[in-house]
């Protein structure tokens, strides 16, 4: 699908069914750039994902229903729930790895 920034309206029917990655980042963020780098070249190789961008630092009550502590951090979701984070960054390859690790 796309990669859309995060919105209150949208955000639970779009986790809710299906695989989705939510992406936390903060701004000035080094590590969040170069995996937005990632998530960029992640959805033109594999254009069915629905992934969201929350920026922690606009969307602080999110971030803390979350409990993110640090950024960036990213959420897999397979019909509504957490099934597996990773915190920092991550290359290609290894995001790759894990979305196949989840979905198959």
């Amino acid at each position: 699908m796309a990669i859309t920034e995060y919105n209150p309206e949208t955000y639970d029917e779009l986790i809710k069914e299906g695989f989705t990655i939510v992406d936390f980042y903060g701004e000035r963020c080094g590590p969040c750039d170069y995996l937005s780098n990632v998530l960029d070249e992640l959805v033109y190789e594999l254009p069915f994902l629905d992934i969201i961008k929350v920026n922690t630092t606009v969307e602080q009550e999110l971030a803390e229903k979350n409990n993110i502590r640090g950024v960036p951090v990213i959420y897999f979701y397979k019909d509504g729930e957490v099934v597996k984070d990773h915190v920092g960054s991550i290359g290609l390859a290894q995001i790759k790895e894990l979305i196949s690790e989840i979905m198959y």
